[in-house]
């Protein structure tokens, strides 16, 4: 768990915008990558998904990579822990209106 933490931080520092891409990653990592990122699941084939989509996706992703700690994923998001809170109850809100 350690290296993945490490393998993130890294990332991140690299990442311009905060956007981790493969190009952050180590090479072991890479290997067995696609040479694609698939499309969000919430994007149709030939659509793009709005920016709340890749955001609320995306900062699911680094929370499960966490194995859910938030304080962790947060860190590793460069937002505080609270505000990771706020979005999760927006986004658990959202979800319950629709």
């Amino acid at each position: 768990m350690r290296q993945l933490q490490n393998v993130l931080e890294r990332a991140v520092v690299l990442a311009e915008q905060g956007v981790i891409g493969p190009e952050h990653l180590p090479a072991e990592v890479r290997r067995g990558m696609p040479d694609t990122v698939a499309p969000s699941a919430s994007a149709g084939p030939d659509t793009l998904a709005p920016l709340a989509i890749v955001e609320r996706d995306h900062v699911l992703r680094v929370l499960q990579a966490m194995g859910g700690r938030r304080e962790a994923a947060a860190k590793a998001l460069g937002i505080s822990r609270r505000t990771l809170t706020r979005m999760l109850q927006r986004w658990d809100d959202e979800g319950k209106h629709t």
